[in-house]
């Protein structure tokens, strides 16, 4: 993945798109923010492009993602949007909506392929809880116990 705006703006041309400001601004947000939804990448491009629309965001977002070169996640209740469009997979907190990256060499090539399908994308998110949230679940009291309803029995 380019992390420079001169890297990026040949990947644009590459795939027959203009190399905008906008869209330069877009592009490294989203390298900069950990799989951000689109509110998130506005608030991060106002700080160079205050001009800048959400729906202009929005639009370029979906442009980027059309032209393959990130990927657009469907986690939670958000889309969340990813700068590596190469194969991989996600870990999804559940709790606190930590989405992590995993690459897929230990995982099984996707089965339909040997089905006859031509599989074009692959979208795997595993969800639960990431390790610092399943901890602090498991030293919280039961929460009767921290409301002071429960008592231990004598």
């Amino acid at each position: 993945m380019p992390e420079d705006a001169g890297a990026w703006a040949g990947a644009l041309r590459r795939v027959g798109l203009r190399a905008t400001p906008q869209r330069l601004a877009v592009l490294a947000a989203l390298e900069a923010l950990p799989h951000p939804d689109a509110d998130s990448v506005w608030a991060a491009v106002q700080q160079s492009h205050p001009s800048m629309s959400l729906a202009t965001v929005y639009n370029t977002l979906e442009r980027l993602g059309e032209a393959g070169l990130i990927q657009a996640l469907r986690v939670g209740e958000r889309r969340r949007y990813d700068p590596r469009p190469d194969p991989h997979y996600h870990l999804y907190c559940r709790n606190c909506h930590a989405l992590v990256d995993i690459d897929p060499e230990w995982a099984p090539e996707p089965g339909p392929a040997g089905a006859g399908w031509q599989v074009e994308r692959v979208a795997v998110t595993w969800i639960g809880l990431c390790p610092r949230c399943r901890d602090r679940q498991e030293k919280a009291p039961p929460s009767g116990e921290a409301a002071g309803l429960l008592r231990p029995d004598s």
